[in-house]
């Protein structure tokens, strides 16, 4: 692989991060288990997800099927071979939740690990992990305030995560990969997602933003670029050179 696959890979493994899990269930009519591997993300009938689409391209395996009642889409694998190809591509840059999760699934069916749990310092590539979490999880907007001119727009982003156990690892990860912006929780909100205690990253005014969104622009999907490009429109004059 060259360094730009490897980037490539770090981006899928970041939205693995947010979006994946890997599972076992029993299929209906049989008794063996079998495992499972998939990725989730919202979007509208028939507009597949461009992230979902990406991150088949990069596995090169599985399918992405929905929308369903939930309004999302799945990228999903089910073959044991698949399995474990995605596992052990995506292995070097995922975080160890992820890791733990499929080497349960791999436990339950005695299938090997493609490596090492606990083997997670000095990664390459956080800038395209970050990148690849943001595209999965990230919010971009402007907003007014009632204490500056009419004209006036501030601007901030942010990466909520439910977790059960404390700050989840992805949120000081991705901050330490942008170098800007602060983590914060928990606190309890309506989701019709999850009940769990919710955790945020969260960065707000431009020159904040400016800097984070340096780091993980060159491997950012198309869909968050235009929607910073879209939030950018409803900035006061002398914000045009403000976007990488």
């Amino acid at each position: 692989m060259t360094s730009s696959d490897e980037r490539d890979v770090a981006w899928a493994a970041g939205l693995f991060d947010g979006e994946g899990s890997t599972s076992t269930y029993v299929p209906k009519g049989k008794t063996r288990p079998r495992r499972q591997m998939a990725v989730s993300q919202g979007g509208l009938p028939g507009h597949v997800p461009a992230v979902l689409t990406r991150f088949k391209g990069i596995v090169g395996v599985g399918n992405v099927t929905g929308p369903y009642r939930d309004g999302l889409y799945y990228w999903k694998t089910t073959r044991k071979d698949a399995v474990d190809f995605v596992g052990a591509l995506l292995w070097p840059y995922l975080g160890g939740v992820k890791r733990k999760q499929f080497a349960a699934a791999a436990g339950r069916m005695n299938r090997a690990l493609p490596g090492s749990l606990e083997d997670v310092c000095d990664r390459e590539f956080e800038s395209a992990w970050a990148a690849g979490l943001f595209d999965g999880e990230g919010t971009f907007g402007a907003y007014a305030s009632a204490r500056a001119k009419p004209s006036w727009r501030g601007v901030s982003m942010e990466i909520p995560q439910a977790s059960a156990d404390g700050v989840p690892e992805t949120l000081p990860r991705f901050r330490a990969a942008v170098g800007v912006g602060s983590v914060t929780g928990p606190r309890m909100v309506p989701s019709p997602w999850t009940r769990l205690p919710q955790y945020r990253w969260q960065a707000s005014g431009r020159h904040v933003c400016s800097a984070a969104i340096k780091v993980i622009w060159p491997w950012l999907g198309e869909v968050r670029r235009a929607e910073m490009r879209a939030a950018m429109e409803h900035l006061d004059t002398g914000a045009e050179d403000w976007m990488a």
